[in-house]
């Protein structure tokens, strides 16, 4: 069931129940039935995320596609035990709150991790870039040190610089999708799926020799020898 209600500050959300389903019958927790809604709350009893959970709309019966919605704030309970890569896709959020001893998620800065904080999940869009921006000045999104994988869609459709520390082994399929701007890309890196970067606006900085700068030669994907 989804019950709709405004909260206190007047922004319309969506409580979202644990019998809410995908049409393969899976249980994905969450379906985004509303174009407008700002804001999302879990209810407790909701125990996993799936990719593209909060970006499947409902055309009509039987139909459906991902959008891009107006959602700014998400509520995710404690029961939360596992988030799929690509569970934030499409959003453009600005708050994330997390339910205390939620073991599936957990936010370090700005940076939204599994709850072993070894996959990086999504950034969220909390001004810093656009402070540095204005004043014309370079920022780079540090991501932090023990991640071990970037998931699906993590940085889609950014546009800043990224660093990534030298615990990242794999880097998953359109995680800089759609991406502005350069990447960091440690020698520790062993993996990267098909599509994880924007060809045109995306460039890789590389140690010589390594996994990310033979990749990303092949794959024809603008990159940068440094030491």
């Amino acid at each position: 069931m989804i019950y709709e209600k405004k909260d206190e500050k007047g922004i319309l959300r969506w409580d979202i129940d644990e019998n809410t389903r995908l049409p393969n019958g899976k249980l994905y927790n969450f379906i985004a039935l509303s174009p407008t809604a700002e804001g999302i709350t879990l209810l407790n009893g909701i125990t996993e995320i799936g990719y593209g959970a909060f970006a499947v709309y409902q055309k009509e019966e039987d139909e459906w596609e991902y959008y891009t919605p107006s959602i700014e704030e998400i509520y995710i309970p404690s029961s939360v035990k596992h988030v799929e890569n690509g569970a934030f896709a499409f959003l453009n959020l600005a708050r994330l709150e997390i339910g205390d001893g939620c073991t599936g998620l957990k936010l370090v800065g700005s940076s939204v991790l599994s709850g072993d904080g070894k996959r990086f999940l999504y950034t969220l869009f909390d001004g810093e870039y656009e402070y540095y921006k204005k004043l014309n000045k370079s920022f780079a999104y540090e991501v932090p040190f023990g991640v071990e994988e970037i998931g699906d869609e993590a940085f889609s459709a950014c546009e800043m610089d990224v660093v990534l520390p030298d615990s990242v082994k794999i880097i998953r399929a359109f995680a800089f999708g759609a991406f502005e701007g350069s990447v960091v890309v440690p020698e520790s890196v062993q993996y990267i799926e098909d599509n994880a970067f924007a060809k045109k606006t995306c460039a890789l900085l590389v140690k010589k020799g390594s996994y990310a700068h033979k990749w990303a030669r092949k794959n024809k994907i603008k990159r940068k020898i440094v030491k």
